[in-house]
């Protein structure tokens, strides 16, 4: 769909629920810029691009991905061309590529971004834009984010030194706590990596184990899964968040890092008002959080590609959100869990984001998705049903 005036790109944003903006050049900060002034910037979801090494991982705030890893949400997002000219064409051929259908695709006439560019007034009311509260808040994170870096560093180096590469042969298993855990047969020899619950599932032996949600509600919980729902855990890696006033409430309490000499803390990604942003996957883990999109399968999916598998499996990964198909395997029936089923958006962004990551630095490793629900298509797909 060719939108051509400012009117007609209002009316059609309040009916669009997730956005993808494609490309990361002026035009689109421009879209990005105006999607801010009228309240609307929630909807973004990432930059699409078709050359992910010739943009900077992060733009305006948003996650820049390629297309091929934005293939398995596809048909649950809108796509908004902001190029200019002949450049268009290209990005109709990469979202062809992707399967999206032609009415989740919206192009700007090149003469609209001129039209978008003078709306400065709608954008920002200047005379009530505090740019003095902006540049003290940003110049704090500056300043908490060379306090902490120190800490960041000997945390992380302590907890993951020695283990790069180090199942370089191996398989190595994700688990999470999705429905389709229930359908899982262990493999045979690989390396499990589970995540919150998923020592409830009694068939697998897991090797390694993370948790970051220090919730209040669930404290007496994780103590119980801590005291007896490990055995055989080699490590036991719990979080630490980097300070934000956003984040103190899930935080554990430093009694817990004494619980069991197994207890290993770590540092992932702060909140999107960080400096540590979730959104960008550093290399190195020891030197640098880990990625966080909003959920503990993602630092452990990051530590299971520094040690750079074989194959690398996801099980339990449904990324789905509580509703009629549930979200864990422990209290939800199997049944149904193709019908109506809520995603989280987030999640399957973060999996995006290590699909690039893994394509560029790990390309030997296969990943591969067993029973996958909302990561289908996105790696490989293996069923046992």
């Amino acid at each position: 769909m060719i939108i051509k005036s400012i009117s007609a790109l209002e009316t059609r944003l309040m009916t669009l629920d997730s956005i993808i903006i494609c490309g990361a050049g002026k035009c689109a900060k421009k879209v990005s810029d105006y999607l801010k002034g009228v309240g609307l910037d929630y909807k973004i979801l990432c930059f699409a691009v078709g050359n992910r090494m010739d943009n900077p991982p992060e733009y305006c705030g948003h996650p820049v991905l390629s297309f091929p890893s934005l293939k398995h949400i596809s048909n649950d997002a809108s796509f908004i061309i902001a190029v200019l000219g002949e450049r268009k064409q290209e990005f109709y051929v990469e979202l062809e590529s992707i399967n999206v259908d032609d009415q989740q695709i919206f192009e700007l006439t090149d003469s609209l971004f001129d039209h978008i560019d003078s709306l400065k007034d709608k954008r920002f009311d200047l005379n009530n834009y505090d740019f003095m509260s902006s540049i003290n808040r940003r110049f704090d994170q500056v300043c908490r984010l060379v306090e902490m870096q120190e800490e960041i560093s000997f945390v992380n180096k302590k907890a993951f030194d020695g283990m790069q590469s180090c199942f370089k042969d191996r398989d190595v298993v994700v688990v999470g706590t999705g429905p389709s855990l229930r359908k899982y047969k262990p493999i045979e020899n690989a390396v499990h990596i589970g995540v919150n619950g998923a020592w409830k599932y009694n068939d697998i032996q897991l090797d390694y184990y993370f948790i970051q949600d220090g919730d209040r509600r669930y404290l007496e919980y994780t103590s119980e899964g801590l005291k007896s729902g490990l055995k055989g855990v080699k490590k036991i890696f719990i979080g630490k968040f980097l300070p934000s006033n956003n984040n103190w409430y899930y935080r554990f309490p430093e009694k817990y890092y004494e619980m069991d000499e197994r207890v290993t803390p770590f540092y992932s990604g702060g909140l999107r008002e960080d400096l540590y942003r979730g959104n960008v996957i550093y290399t190195d883990i020891r030197f640098h959080p880990l990625m966080e999109y909003g959920s503990v399968i993602f630092p452990a999916t990051h530590f299971a590609l520094y040690t750079h598998p074989k194959r690398l499996f996801f099980v339990g990964v449904d990324t789905t959100l509580p509703g009629a198909s549930g979200c864990h395997f422990y209290d939800m029936k199997l049944n149904g869990i193709n019908d109506e089923i809520n995603y989280d958006k987030t999640a399957q962004l973060g999996y995006a984001a290590v699909h690039d990551f893994a394509s560029f630095n790990y390309p030997d490793t296969e990943l591969i998705s067993i029973n996958p629900v909302g990561l289908k298509g996105l790696f490989n797909d293996e069923y046992t049903e």
